[in-house]
């Protein structure tokens, strides 16, 4: 799974960025994504033409690649030690990977598959154990690899 969502439901940080840079920010370059044409879910977006953002001279996209690099050489802050409980965080750890081995022995897939790998988890497969992001019934769940 190459998505940085939490719910795993749109895109890459590269996908990000662009969105970002092009929509929220007002850059001038090109941003497409279909999606966004729906006006029932997005109305607005619907309205503007955001699924399909074209700028000349686009100013933006080959950018985007020495932004992702940078973004992935930024070192992880150490948290300060009164900041979290240690105990608790791995107490999720230990629930994340649970539902990952689960997911991957439900689907059939050997206990080596990378967790990059595996599939997303459909919301009624981890209900028990997850706290709800969103009431929408398309969202999947998976994990994040910032590492």
């Amino acid at each position: 799974m190459n998505l940085h969502t939490w719910t795993g439901a749109w895109g890459t940080v590269i996908y990000w960025n662009a969105f970002v840079a092009n929509l929220e920010l007002h850059g001038q370059g090109t941003f497409v994504d279909p999606r966004l044409d729906d006006p029932v879910q997005f109305p607005v977006a619907a309205r503007n033409g955001l699924g399909h953002v074209r700028r000349e001279p686009d100013l933006i996209t080959a950018k985007l690649p020495a932004l992702h690099f940078y973004q992935l050489a930024l070192p992880a802050p150490t948290p300060p030690p009164w900041s979290f409980d240690p105990q608790a965080a791995a107490r999720g750890d230990d629930i994340a990977e649970g539902i990952a081995i689960v997911q991957r022995r439900s689907s059939g897939a050997p206990d080596s598959l990378a967790a990059e790998d595996a599939p997303a988890h459909r919301r009624e497969a981890v209900a028990a154990t997850a706290v709800p992001l969103s009431t929408s019934d398309s969202v999947s769940f998976g994990r994040s690899h910032l590492s």
